[in-house]
């Protein structure tokens, strides 16, 4: 059982020095590639510069294409919304912070619900990644390690 803990542990470490690793080379890798990105103005060229990648991808299928293009339009107008929430909320904690009739109480009240839409905005780009992931027959890298742990456990249990 000691020999089995050891080789668990060292496995374990080794895997977290490559992952450390990969992920200094893969962050400064994004890092370059952010910095090469056009300027988007807004929404509406981000959507229309998806919407021709999309299209123009020849190793789509036009059923992927059609899931694809109902996705960008759904997360589209959840996004819409949530941004327009988001204007209304930082209109009122402007009001809230000028305003003659300062309320701590109300002022961490209106901060938490603009905590909660932009946290619900990037939950909504999540999940359009992971949709489209699905979409595309990908996995994501979280279900590549539970995947990799699940055969490592596996494997355990033959021994």
């Amino acid at each position: 059982m000691k020999l089995f803990t050891r080789k668990f542990s060292s496995i374990i470490i080794l895997i977290l020095i490559s992952v450390s690793t990969a992920c200094s080379h893969t962050e400064k890798k994004v890092e370059e590639k952010i910095a090469s990105e056009p300027k988007i103005n807004n929404s509406a060229e981000l959507g229309s510069e998806a919407h021709f990648l999309i299209e123009s991808n020849s190793g789509f299928t036009a059923e992927q294409r059609e899931k694809l293009f109902a996705l960008q339009q759904e997360t589209h107008l959840k996004l819409t919304k949530l941004r327009e929430e988001s204007l209304k909320i930082r209109m009122l904690l402007i009001e809230e912070v000028t305003g003659e009739n300062y309320s701590g109480k109300e002022l961490a009240v209106v901060k938490n619900k603009l905590k909660k839409n932009e946290d619900e905005k990037l939950q909504t780009y999540f999940h359009a990644i992971h949709k489209a992931n699905d979409i595309l027959g990908r996995k994501s890298e979280r279900q590549k390690r539970i995947d990799f742990m699940s055969d490592f456990i596996g494997m355990h249990d033959r021994f």
